[in-house]
């Protein structure tokens, strides 16, 4: 069976709009779906002004029009309407993402269904909080305990996927080659068929 490979981030909107089309993918093909845990610092940039240097002016017209892209594609894929300051430290979400591998990579992907979309879409639940991540863990079958998640070190894995050639999120690895975006799943398909 083929495998798709997936580094991502529950606060970027890039990685959970992957998400959906990345399942279709692996379902039409065959192919099995392992999710990577990658933490990524997402800057927000609220205003520029005539004092503001050149490349924040830059990063602030890239952050907008990131942000209508991903109203856009949420559209399309007939998504609610997304979170709209998707800013929190998912550490902790991710250690759980990793824990859940450790039992089969298909209770990741359950897990990082449930958390996707209530963190996407549920302003009340706090990706932050071990609670939250531990029920959610619990939900899809994974007993662990608030220790395992603390204990769960990301450093680790993130370096593995650097060595790979992982830099962002969402990034495929799929037999060897490394894709960033799902702009790229029509050629992963091409590659996995």
């Amino acid at each position: 069976m083929s495998v798709v490979e997936l580094a991502i981030d529950f606060s970027s909107a890039d990685s959970y709009l992957a998400f959906g089309p990345t399942l279709d993918l692996v379902c039409d093909i065959d192919a099995e779906l392992c999710l990577h845990p990658f933490r990524v610092e997402l800057t927000r940039i609220d205003h520029v002004d005539e004092n503001s240097s050149v490349e924040m002016r830059h990063q602030f017209v890239r952050n907008s029009y990131r942000e209508l892209n991903v109203v856009r594609y949420a559209r399309v894929q007939k998504l609610p309407p997304l979170r709209t300051n998707p800013y929190e430290d998912t550490s902790t979400a991710l250690k759980g993402l990793a824990l859940a591998n450790k039992s089969d990579s298909t209770l990741g992907v359950l897990y990082a269904e449930r958390i996707f979309l209530s963190y996407w879409h549920d302003s009340k639940f706090d990706i932050e909080d071990t609670e939250c991540v531990l029920e959610c863990l619990e939900e899809v079958g994974v007993s662990a305990t608030s220790n395992q998640l603390a204990q769960t070190d990301l450093t680790l894995i993130r370096e593995e996927l650097q060595g790979k050639g992982v830099i962002g999120v969402p990034m495929y690895l799929v037999k060897g080659e490394v894709f960033q975006g799902r702009q790229h799943l029509p050629w992963i398909r091409e590659l996995l068929t």
